[in-house]
């Protein structure tokens, strides 16, 4: 059942009239939020007390809570009993506004190197952002942009994209060894270099070779070895990713703009791995729900 008239307000002989218990609810989510109660904070309050949103047994979410933050008629709009004062109201949007400001900036940078780095592991091709769902069932997960590619799919959520990024950084500003490189070895398990070996291989073994492909593969190889092939320079990008995260704390969640100094590729399987490759050419893979990464 949905509610025609809002939470606390009733029609009474053709007059809108307050329903006092209803609406010393809403004068206490108000009280609550000015007091620096998140949604959820106030949501799981709400689900505590006998007092339904609908009367249908129908849970609170934080939907609900954030429209009656800004529902107008509270204040006394188009004719409605005043339930909480105007100036109560003005507060309370001003400081939803703040936080949504204040999350908006901390997100943004993180946000911004995952478009710009992440790609997928499967084709190589950038991963999009995408969202599902609505209220408490909404959904942000990244996927492949190639609509031919198995990764497009799939979903990665972006919760976990969060949580395996955050452990990577961490661990390896508590651990500068992990930042050490090996640009051989990097050759030989470089995912990229290793699909492209592969192909260069499948042309040559085809019976109907194809010289011009197979030149095509042989160059295509050659251009990614020579794209990470950093010697002499190699040991001052390293010595700058140290330095970058000599003073890094650790963080419960990861950095966008650390992030974006000190890693070029983030590639993301469906199999919720990723490999994050840093500047210097480094390879560290995650597997979600795995204790310890694998150091390439």
């Amino acid at each position: 059942m949905n509610r025609y008239i809002p939470f606390g307000y009733e029609i009474l002989d053709a007059e809108i009239k307050i329903i006092e218990r209803e609406a010393e609810v809403v004068r206490n989510v108000y009280s609550l939020y000015v007091q620096g109660l998140s949604l959820k904070e106030i949501t799981d309050r709400l689900n505590q007390i006998p007092i339904t949103y609908a009367g249908n047994g129908r849970a609170w979410d934080k939907n609900i809570v954030k429209r009656m933050l800004e529902n107008p008629k509270y204040t006394g709009a188009k004719g409605y009993p005043i339930i909480i004062p105007p100036e109560t109201a003005e507060l309370a949007l001003k400081l939803k506004e703040e936080k949504v400001a204040t999350v908006a900036k901390e997100d943004k940078p993180r946000l911004d190197t995952y478009r710009k780095i992440a790609e997928c592991a499967i084709c190589g091709s950038k991963m999009k952002r995408r969202h599902a769902g609505s209220g408490k069932r909404r959904r942000t997960y990244w996927n492949c942009s190639n609509p031919e590619c198995d990764g497009n799919h799939h979903t990665f959520h972006e919760k976990v994209l969060d949580k395996l990024m955050t452990e990577v950084v961490n661990e390896i500003a508590g651990n500068m060894e992990m930042v050490e490189h090996n640009e051989i070895s990097e050759f030989e398990k470089n995912t990229e270099i290793i699909r492209a070996s592969n192909k260069m291989n499948e042309a040559i073994d085809n019976i109907e070779m194809d010289i011009e492909n197979v030149i095509g593969k042989i160059m295509e190889l050659a251009s990614l070895k020579f794209d990470r092939c950093t010697i002499g320079s190699n040991t001052a990008i390293t010595e700058s990713i140290k330095q970058k995260l000599a003073i890094y704390p650790q963080r419960e969640m990861v950095d966008g703009v650390t992030m974006s100094q000190i890693v070029k590729k983030i590639k993301m399987h469906p199999s919720k791995t990723i490999w994050v490759e840093l500047i210097n050419g480094k390879e560290i893979e995650r597997k979600e729900k795995q204790d310890e990464c694998c150091i390439c």
